[in-house]
Formats: structure tokens, sequence, C-alpha cells
């Protein structure tokens, strides 16, 4: 009977597939709409930035290059053309133990003196106490005036002969290939250089040629700051110079040397020519002769990290052997090799987001250009894997000895609204190096809470630096004895994980941090005379408030910040905990107490003119248009001031916007978006400008995302704040929380379509116009469940003799293959293009079995482990149908499979689809 129904099954519905050897049928399949590429299409040659006169070397009007470590800012000039080099690990000082007893009893005087003054009866006894808490709370002051600053490494230099009387002179930033281009003519010769930073052979290369294949000459140079002299050297030999030199080892603004002392570094300038000579002289390179010249630099510090003993600052690393193995690497390569590697490896990044107004024309696209030019930067400054160092200040491109704030890492606002932009963006892997340095943070700041407060958990303050400095500054009340540094942080880290979803990283590393952060927040907090907890003490950075004789004070209890940011903070901890489901004995105690704390934390309070307040009391500020907004963060949040969620608090905080003026930084632009005032957001936003001091501070454009999409209230919201004259556009390729990518377009001012691509296969809600959306069924959205990669029969490799069929039922697509079970002739291979990286849910569709089909078919899974093998029975009639064979790790692309093969027991093996479906990265 058995032999019958398979004669039966070949010869009605059955086409023979013989193959001698494998094939492939077809692309693979995925269920639903297809996601959207990896790489957006786009005008990218649109987004450019041309100059037409020279930089200034000795300034901060060149244009910045970086690979994530190492940077330059490139001038352009002609006769002398001059590249500011630096490295992120190249910083004065050393980590020092400057924790005190002291300052607990400082602490203790202080909140004291607060509690007095909140319980005072009259005007005067509450003044007089609120100064003596001023003066008290100076005993808490840390380290002395300054940190450890960020250094210039030096410059590179070319002296070029023969420029006199040059013309049609052009400097050009393309954004999409992150290099910089100069041209020049002298008579009838073009001169070009060319200029770029390259993350995957980690040197910057400059090729130098002209249109006519003239022989040029020039001389190359390496120079180090001058205050370094004594400490610093420079030789040249063959076609190499060589530099090395040390920083100062100790902080403040006089520098001090001492022997194995102080970070070092050693940098390598190469020079390879088509024709002509290269000669070493006086340190110096004298290239003569060259049809085409192409320098290649290398830069290595000591720095490795702040802990390792007994010298952190030369006991890390030698950088002589490093950056002579990255040059030996680099320079055997061709400049098209490291060019192409350059910019696949950029354009991996760069390319994920396209966005576009009116045609990208008139004023609006200066706004779209700047804002690519913010992602250009992020990608220079923070790549993956390069170092525990975080974007400073300025960015990584400082030239000055003494640069302003020593170019530190500020807390305060900074470093938070920074790193805002990496997550729409699509540039999540930027953040690496700040949750590496958070890490570092959380170890100095558990000795800080321990010592200078006695606290647990860990804290960190209004700034810090590479050595991940941590008790708390001087000289002004109003910033040095802000601690709550770490736990606005602690919003960073957890936005990167409802980002990305990523399970491993919250669970290693947000929510360890966030656990430390919350101790100490709990311990921060003392019960005021209503009965609600309060921080204390606590300012509103950088600001103060003015008693009835116009005294300044910074201190008091919970200011408006404070509470916003431990609010989120103690949301987002049991938000974890339940997401990881924690429950041991340490996670539950801390559940315990803040679920116990939340409903007393002091609420928002708005003042007589409809504002938020910022001070826990009635007196005016010190300026009503302060430069500061710190009690309106909880705009730049999640939860603390939303639409719908608190509309009165967030009329208030409205209100509070518009008395602020001309000021309220944390992101001016990025809290009028969140408000719905799109037209404000673009007025108070500063334009990628030419003007000496643009590359001073990094470019804050993390507004933009905000004015398309808002997803920090628990739904997706399309369109939120479009301004006025936007009228059409599309922006593809911007994420949302859930791990959401969207693709949105509108036509006159109305959304026509959004692609909600969902790589976990949830649906979020969706709103328009205040109008929640039905993603099933309106018919501007497209959802696609992009958790769920298919390869059906006919897409797989086949091998042998396989049978069509669509006798059995409950199979997928057109049909069903089978075999004739013998010893492993035939072969199928299932081969996914999977768009993650992470852990995959594997399943096989199993048509409904009969008991001619095989009891043992062996299902071979290929994943990042090697090869696991298991057993299907396929006589069962399964339901649905899909069986799965478990849990693998895979890599991005088409690196794994699944292959069944027909060495089986009984008549006949099944062949129909398999399903790869994404749990986790």
């Amino acid at each position: 009977m058995i032999k019958k129904i398979k004669i039966m099954l070949a010869a009605v519905l059955g086409v023979s597939l013989l193959a001698s050897g494998a094939f492939q049928q077809g692309a693979y399949a995925i269920s639903g709409s297809t996601p959207l590429p990896k790489q957006k299409a786009g005008n990218w040659e649109q987004l450019k930035y041309t100059w037409t006169t020279e930089a200034n070397g000795n300034d901060f009007s060149g244009t910045v290059i970086g690979n994530g470590r190492i940077g330059a800012r490139v001038a352009g000039g002609v006769a002398t053309d001059t590249l500011q080099l630096n490295d992120k690990t190249f910083w004065s000082g050393e980590p020092g133990d400057v924790h005190s007893a002291s300052r607990i009893t400082a602490l203790a005087e202080t909140r004291r003196l607060l509690a007095e003054a909140d319980t005072a009866t009259s005007v005067t006894y509450r003044e007089n106490k609120l100064k003596a808490a001023e003066e008290a709370a100076k005993g808490m002051w840390g380290r002395g005036s300054y940190a450890s600053r960020y250094l210039p490494i030096g410059k590179l230099m070319l002296d070029v002969p023969g420029t006199a009387g040059f013309t049609n002179y052009s400097r050009e930033l393309d954004l999409d290939r992150a290099t910089v281009t100069t041209k020049y003519t002298v008579g009838t010769t073009t001169y070009t250089r060319e200029v770029f930073a390259s993350y995957p052979d980690n040197v910057i290369v400059m090729r130098i040629s002209n249109n006519e294949n003239k022989p040029m000459s020039m001389t190359a140079r390496l120079t180090y700051p001058m205050e370094m002299t004594g400490h610093a050297a420079v030789q040249s030999s063959g076609n190499e110079i060589t530099m090395t030199g040390t920083a100062n080892y100790n902080l403040g603004r006089t520098s001090q040397w001492a022997a194995g002392r102080g970070t070092t570094f050693d940098s390598r300038l190469r020079v390879k020519t088509a024709g002509g000579t290269v000669t070493p002289t006086n340190g110096n390179l004298e290239i003569s002769g060259a049809n085409e010249i192409i320098l290649t630099y290398a830069n290595a510090t000591s720095y490795k990290d702040p802990f390792t003993l007994p010298n952190p600052s030369q006991g890390g690393n030698d950088p002589a052997p490093i950056v002579t193995a990255i040059m030996n690497n680099a320079i055997v390569k061709s400049y098209g090799t490291l060019l192409n590697n350059h910019l696949n490896d950029y354009r991996k990044l760069f390319r994920r987001l396209w966005v576009e107004v009116n045609g990208n024309t008139g004023a609006a696209f200066d706004y779209i250009k700047t804002y690519q030019y913010s992602r250009y930067e992020i990608i220079s400054v923070s790549r993956e894997n390069t170092t525990d160092r975080p974007r400073n200040q300025q960015g990584m491109w400082n030239h000055e000895w003494i640069p302003e704030t020593d170019s530190s890492h500020f807390l305060n606002e900074n470093v938070q609204k920074h790193y805002a932009n990496i997550e729409t963006a699509n540039l999540t892997e930027m953040g690496d190096p700040l949750w590496k340095w958070i890490k570092n943070l959380a170890i100095s700041g558990a000795q800080t809470a321990q010592q200078d407060f006695g606290f647990d958990g860990w804290m960190a303050p209004q700034y810090s630096d590479i050595w991940a400095a941590t008790p708390l500054a001087d000289t002004n009340n109003e910033w040095a004895i802000w601690p709550m540094g770490g736990i606005w942080l602690m919003n960073t880290v957890y936005e990167h994980y409802l980002f990305t979803k990523d399970k491993s990283f919250l669970q290693n590393t947000a929510y360890p941090l966030m656990k430390g952060a919350a101790e100490f927040a709990l311990d921060l907090l003392v019960t005021n005379k209503d009965g609600y907890l309060v921080t204390s003490p606590s300012t509103s950075p950088e600001n103060k408030y003015k008693l009835s004789d116009n005294t300044l004070i910074a201190v008091s209890q919970g200011s408006s910040m404070d509470m916003a940011l431990i609010r989120q903070l103690f949301h987002d901890v049991l938000e974890a905990a339940s997401v990881l489901q924690a429950n041991r004995a340490d996670d539950l105690d801390l559940i315990h107490r803040i679920t116990a704390a939340t409903p007393h934390l002091l609420p928002f309070a708005s003042g007589s003119q409809g504002e938020l307040k910022e001070w826990n009391n009635d007196y005016p500020g010190k300026d009503p248009v302060h430069r500061h907004a710190s009690h309106l963060v909880g705009l730049n949040l999640r939860d603390v001031l939303t639409k719908r969620g608190t509309p009165n608090l967030f009329e208030a905080a409205r209100k509070s916007m518009e008395l602020r003026g001309t000021g309220a930084t944390i992101d001016k632009s990025y809290m009028w978006a969140r408000l719905g005032e799109a037209d404000k957001a673009l007025q108070a936003h500063k334009l990628f400008q030419i003007d000496p001091n643009r590359n001073k501070y990094q470019t804050i454009s993390a507004y933009v995302p905000e004015l398309f999409v808002q997803s920090h209230a628990g739904e997706i919201e399309l369109l939120p704040s479009l301004p006025t004259g936007w009228s059409s556009g599309k922006i593809v390729g911007v994420k949302a929380r859930g791990g959401y990518e969207l693709s949105i377009e509108w036509v006159n001012g109305q959304l026509v379509s959004a692609q909600i691509d969902s790589p976990f296969g949830t649906k979020p809600i969706v709103r328009y116009q205040n109008q929640l959306l039905n993603v099933d069924t309106d018919a501007r959205i497209v959802f696609v469940n992009s958790s769920e990669v298919i390869v059906d029969n006919t897409a797989a490799e086949l091998t042998g003799s396989w049978t069509s069929s669509t006798i059995l039922s409950n199979y997928y697509g057109s049909n069903y293959l089978y075999a004739s079970t013998k010893t492993g002739i035939s072969k199928i291979k299932w081969k996914p293009n999977l768009p993650y990286s992470g852990t995959y849910k594997v399943y096989y569709k199993l048509p409904n079995g009969n008991i001619s089909r095989a009891t043992n078919a062996p299902f071979n899974v290929h994943d990042t482990t090697g090869d696991h093998i298991y057993y299907v029975n396929e006589q069962v009639t399964p339901s649905p149908g899909w069986v799965s064979l478990g849990n693998f790790t895979f890599t991005s692309g088409t690196n794994g499979y699944v292959e069944l093969t027909n060495n089986a027991n009984n008549e006949v093996v099944n062949a129909d689809a398999v399903k790869f479906e994404f749990v986790s990265p």
C-alpha cells in the first residue's frame, strides 16, 4: 500500500527535480512586505560643504575628519597646509584619590540647615538658614578648579613652493564620502589634496595629485605644541617621520612633568610617491619631483584605562609597537584600497538614513544638511570598539594647550544632548565608547558615594575627564555640588535598550548601572516637612535664586531637575527589573524601596505665571532668561512631561520656555520640537555656518527626527511637529523605541505613507494628528514583520533528486518537496539573508504527514557555534505546522543555514520552508 501511494504521488502530482550538484532557486523570501534596505536611496551627492578661502591652521576654522579615535582639522592652506592632530586618549593628569570624610560632615550640616529653613516660620529665619546652608555646602567641594585637560598632539604641515598666484581655490567636505578635498589652480594645472580618516585601517590618509601629472615638491613636517618643548621629539628616517611626546602629569593650568608620569604618544607619518625622491632632513621629509604623493599618518598613546596600576598614564600601553603595527598594515595597501575600505565602512553607517524636505531645496535644505553633518560628526568622533572615550566638549578636535572648559565631559547637559542623536539617527553603535566610559565612572563614583557622601551606589558630578574622576567640583555651588550626572546618564543608557531591545545590554550593562544610580538616589532623598521625598542638598545647574535682600543662593531641597531625573530613573529601574525578571535578594529589596518611595516623590508645581517652578520655593531666579533651563529636563525624558500623560505640567513647561526667551539650553530646539512648536525649534537652532568657531563645539541636531516621529510616550506619533513651509518630504531609516525602523512620506503637509519595520514582530500604537491609526487597515501604513525571514524550498539549494508535490495539505507557498530516503545523497540547504546579528528561533514548516514519511528527518542547523542536529517526526499532523528546532545565534547576512538530508528511515523525507524569527541581539 505504501509503495502504491508513492507511485501515485510521483506519477500524478510530482515533477522530478534532478540535480547532479547544488543550485540556487531564486532569492530568499521574507514574510509580509519587504523591509527597508540597510543602505537608503537618496541624492547623496547633494551633501557637501564648500569653502572658497583657506582656513587658518591656528584656530577652529578648519574642516574636521575623524575615525572615532584619531582626528584632524584640515586647514586646506595652499602654500602651507595644516592638519591639527588629535587622539581622544591624550589628556593631561593622572587619576588621584581626592576623597575626604570631612565632606560627609559638611553634607550632614547642609542638610540640617536646609531642613530648618524648610520648617521656618519667618522669612528672616528661613533666609539666614539658607545662607548658612550655602556656606556649609562649600565643605562638600572636591577637586581643585580644574580637571585633566584634553591636549593636542600637534600638527602635520606641508610647505609647498610654487603656489604664488593660485586661482580657483575650493575646499570641500563631502559628507557622504567623509573626505575633505582641497583644489587650486596654478597656471593650467589643477592640484588636488584629498584627505580622510579611516576606521578600518586606523589611519589618516592624504593623496596629493594634479591633472597634468606634473612633478611636485614639498616639505612634510610634524610639529608638537610649543608647551611640550623639552618633553617631545621629532626625527625622520627613510620615508617616515616619528614624533613622540609626553603630557604633563598634573591638573591645573601650569604644566608639570616628571619621569615615568604623564600619558605618552607616538605619531608616525610615512610617505609614498609615484616618481621623485623622499629625503629625510632635520626631522622633516623633503619630497621632490613626485607625480603623486600619498601621506599616511598613525598615532597611539599609552592610555589603556583609568585603573591600571601602578600608574595608568604610562603603565597601560607601549604606543610604539601599536603604532608600528598600524602603519605597517596600512602602508602596504594602495590608495584605492584604503579609500574603498574607508568608503564601504563609513557608508554602511551614514547611508542608513535619508531625509529630504521640499526636494532638498531652499532654506529647508540648510537644516537637513546640518542634521546630516551632525550624523557625520558623531560617526567621526564615537566609533564602536575604538576606546572608552566618548566625545568631549569639543568633539575630539582641539588645538589649544588650555582649551576652554578643559574640553571635559560635562554631565549637566552636554554629554546627554550630544548622544541624544545616535538612536533616532540609526547610529546606535556610536554609543559604545560612552557605555564603556560610564562603567569607568561607576567604579570611581562608587568610591565617591561611599567616602564623600556615606551613600550606597555610585554617582557622577557636573563634569569628568579621561580618568573618570567623580569627586565634586568647586568654585561655585550652582554647579559644584550637583551629584546627579550619573542619574541623568542612566536615561541615555536605558534609551539604548528601548531602541534596540538588546536584553544582553540590559542585563550586563544598563541594569547594573541603573541599580547603582538608584541606590545613590534613594540615599540622596530626605523627607521634607510635608512628607515628600526631596533631594538634599539640591541645585538647578547652573542657576541661582534671589532672596529678599538679593543674595544669590544655589542650594535648596528638591529642585525640579533633580526630581524629574529621579522620577524617570525609578520608573526605568522597575521596568528593567520586570523585563529581566530580576529576583535576587538585592533586586527585590531595591524594587521594594523604589516602589515605596515613588508615590512620595515631591510633585512638580506651577508658579505665579503658570510656569513650571524651578525650585521648591517661591524665590525668583537670578536671570529670567538664564542660559540653562534645567527644570525643563523632563521634556527631554520620556514619561515625566508629556502632552497626554501630564497635560497641565506640559503646558507649564511650555510657559517656562516662553519666559526663558533667548535662554533655555539643554537643547532648546529639541524641547520646542517635543512641545510641538516646530517653527520655534528651527528658530532656536544654529545651522552649520562658516564662521571661525563653527567647529569649536559639535553640532546639535537631535531635534530633527523629533519633527517627523516621536516615540517617547509609549506610542509612535507621525509628523508631530512639522515646520510651516516644509510641505513635502520623506525620512527613511529613522528609528523609534521598540526597535522600529520607519519610512515616512508627506505631501502638502499631510501624511501619504509610513512603513514601519518591526524586528520583533510587535505592533506599535500609532498616532497621527491626534488620531490613533490601525496599522492593519489604514491604507497609509505598511507594517513589516521583519522579525521573520522565511526561506521556502523554492529558494533553497538542492543536491540530488527531489520531487515537487502538493498532495499533502498545510504546506508553505506553492508546493513542498520530497525525496526517497537513502543515505544522504539528496540534500536541501535553506540559507537565509538575516538582517540582524543575534539569537533567532528556527522553525521548520511541516506539511501534514502520513505513514510513508520519515520519523527521524535529520535537520542540521549551522550557526556561529557550529552544527546542531535535530530529528523531526514528519508523520504527524502539526498545528499550525511550524516545528521549532530551537534557538540559535547567527551573524547578519548569509553565514548560517539549515540543511536536511534524505538519510532517514521509512519511505520519504519532506522538505518545505524554514523560518528564522529574530529574538534578540
